[in-house]
């Protein structure tokens, strides 16, 4: 989340301090995806408070270089600005050689003659109501199946603030993989929750906050950095890397030793069905 005090903290030098600590995990991977709840406009006046989010253009250039390929815009603020937003948001975040992902809409991008399709979903209402039916999640998800060799999902979903996942998300994530998809990426809680496999496939809930001005608690200031690792379509290898976000808002690795406690937390919390 690139607004508010995100923004109004550095207006004069810049945001390439925000990927500073991470720019080297986020490059690392043959491809690196994020979920920007912020819509990106030319005409964005920055405030350090409200519910209503955006973001100027200058931090289209310091999100090019951190190492991101991918930006989902599933989240129940891609409409803060309306229509003008999200569609200016698109454009933008293309225009420095990135892929803007639209909510419910399957993307598909070729990486190491894989053919990856990338859906994300919004299930959390915003000024404009984007949540799709199960016929349609289903509809969508078969056919991208059928089309590629791994189907992602990304939803924004869940309680905001909750360790453990709500029965609804746990029953769309099932739902999600029953209809082909190979991986579940969640966010919207603000806290890192567990981990679950199901079918052979890997549901995480929630990866936390990364970049957001919420710094009233420890768990909103943690996050983890996931690196999935498929050999054909079957998933091999998952690693959790955990970041706090500091007072100036960009994320720093957590040191080993504290890392292991929000990692014993997390595997302790997740189950296999």
């Amino acid at each position: 989340m690139l607004g508010r005090e995100i923004t109004s903290k550095h207006l004069l030098s810049g945001y390439n301090y925000l990927y500073a600590s991470v720019s080297g995990i986020l490059s690392s991977a043959d491809i690196t995806i994020g979920n920007l709840e912020t819509p990106i406009t030319s005409d964005c006046q920055p405030r350090s408070t409200g519910m209503v989010f955006c973001a100027p253009t200058a931090h289209l250039p310091p999100l090019a270089a951190s190492g991101i390929d991918i930006l989902s815009l599933g989240n129940n603020h891609a409409y803060d600005q309306g229509e003008s937003g999200i569609n200016f948001s698109l454009q933008g975040i293309a225009s420095v050689g990135l892929t803007a992902l639209p909510p419910n809409v399957a993307q598909f991008v070729t990486i190491k003659n894989y053919n990856i399709a990338f859906i994300p979903f919004s299930f959390i209402p915003g000024l404009k109501q984007i949540t799709p039916s199960e016929q349609e999640i289903k509809k969508l998800i078969s056919s991208a199946s059928l089309s590629s060799d791994l189907v992602i999902i990304i939803p924004h979903w869940g309680v905001e603030y909750t360790y453990q996942p709500s029965q609804e998300q746990v029953r769309l994530a099932h739902l999600f993989i029953d209809s082909g998809a190979d991986l579940i990426l969640g966010s919207h809680p603000h806290w890192i929750q567990p981990v679950e496999i199901y079918q052979d496939k890997l549901i995480v809930y929630s990866h936390g906050n990364f970049i957001f001005d919420q710094f009233w608690s420890q768990k909103t200031q943690e996050g983890i950095i996931g690196d999935y690792i498929f050999y054909g379509n079957q998933l091999i290898d998952a690693r959790f890397t955990p970041t706090r976000i500091f007072p100036d808002g960009h994320p720093q690795i957590i040191p080993e030793q504290k890392a292991k406690a929000i990692l014993d937390s997390m595997y302790s919390a997740s189950w296999q069905k």
